[in-house]
This record gives structure tokens, C-alpha cells and sequence, in this order.
């Protein structure tokens, strides 16, 4: 078995985009309602990304 680095980092992105995003969020003590909207914007625009480019250019990260 193979390990593919770049389709593991690709689908992991947004969890770590998220974490990033999380730490810094609750080190400036901002609201929790703003956090929560980070993630479903930071999640909506990676999956929207990965749909229209990198799944039509790369079939092969398209696993059902």
C-alpha cells in the first residue's frame, strides 16, 4: 500500500485551515457565534474550490 501524501494533505486542509483558525479566534477572545461561522465559511469555500478545480483536473483525489 501506498501512502499518498498530497491527497491526504489536500483533504485534511480545511481541518487544519479550521484549527488555525480556532487558535487564533479564541486567543483574541472573540465570540464563539463568529468562530462558528468561520468554520462553516472556511469548509464552504474549500469544498466549493476542490469541486470546480482540483477534482475535474485531478481525477484521481475524486475517491468515492
Amino acid at each position: 500500500m501506498i501512502f499518498n501524501w498530497k491527497y491526504a494533505l489536500f483533504t485534511n486542509a480545511p481541518m487544519c485551515l479550521t484549527l488555525i483558525v480556532y487558535i487564533g479566534m479564541t486567543a483574541l477572545h472573540i465570540d464563539s457565534i463568529w468562530l462558528i461561522l468561520a468554520v462553516v465559511v472556511i469548509w464552504l469555500a474549500w469544498y466549493t474550490y476542490a469541486g470546480w478545480k482540483v477534482y475535474s483536473l485531478h481525477p484521481e483525489f475524486n475517491f468515492p
